[in-house]
């Protein structure tokens, strides 16, 4: 299993311009590894919202996409609890 950052999931998104380690490294592991938290699509949507402040076309594309990779990978996105939660938080040092 592999838990995939928004930054690597923004990369993996520009297709041709993705950087080619990144792109190496993702078509070398099987897709079906993928996991995403339920904090990166919060992230992507909030990006969804800022875009649309300066390009609702662009904004409509990006929602678009996180749309279509939500129902894609929906059986692989984690939820976040309160345990997951106060073990990533900065009081409890580093996450376990």
């Amino acid at each position: 299993m592999y838990l995939l950052d928004t930054n690597v999931i923004s990369e993996l998104r520009r297709r041709d311009r993705c950087d080619p380690k990144v792109r190496v490294w993702a078509e070398s592991r099987n897709p079906a590894e993928f996991h995403v938290s339920a904090i990166s699509i919060l992230e992507a949507q909030i990006g969804a919202l800022r875009a649309e402040r300066k390009d609702i076309r662009k904004a409509a594309v990006l929602r678009a996409w996180i749309d279509g990779m939500v129902a894609e990978i929906a059986e692989r996105i984690l939820p976040v609890d309160l345990a997951a939660a106060l073990r990533a938080s900065p009081r409890s040092g580093s996450p376990a």
